[in-house]
């Protein structure tokens, strides 16, 4: 195991890979602190997700990601200019990091292989409207079942005060 790389424990066995690669902090500086303290779900997925490999092509990831524009509140329509500009900033990240991270390689690899090869398990892209996932049951009920990505390209901080 490379140094710097702390091994995980899973059934009794060693994970190989660990949380991260060294290179991996460098070029997304928020993992040390997800690596220093792991939860219980990414233990799990780093003994389920192990195949590292480059076997997607990374320009088509954000297609393998999303199937199309789709907000939180059904409802509301997405821009086509807004979701144009957000799915191409997404995409040259996953781009970057499916490159450039071997442990974003194996989640990506994984959920391709899990859900993300059927089209219609992949999710809408909620562009222009604030951050956020239906990951919880909540959210699902409130975006009557559909799995959606928000997002925004505004680079205004929101914990800031308006003066």
């Amino acid at each position: 195991m490379p140094t710097g790389i702390k091994p995980i424990f899973i059934n009794n066995m060693m994970s190989i890979y660990g949380l991260s690669h060294p290179h991996d902090s460098k070029v997304f500086p928020d993992l040390p602190e997800h690596q220093d303290n792991p939860s219980q779900l990414r233990l799990q997925h780093d003994g389920l997700a192990t195949d590292d490999k480059a076997r997607l092509e990374p320009m088509c990831l954000a297609e393998y990601l999303i199937s199309g524009p789709g907000g939180m509140d059904p409802d509301i329509e997405i821009d086509d200019d807004t979701y144009d500009e957000c799915r191409e900033v997404l995409s040259r990240i996953l781009e970057d990091a499916y490159t450039q991270s071997g442990t974003f390689r194996r989640l990506m690899n994984y959920a391709y292989d899990q859900e993300l090869h059927d089209v219609e398990q992949r999710w809408l892209l909620g562009a222009g409207e604030n951050f956020g996932t239906t990951v919880t049951d909540e959210d699902l009920e409130s975006s009557e079942g559909r799995k959606v990505i928000a997002l925004n390209l505004d680079d205004t901080d929101d914990d800031s005060i308006p003066e």
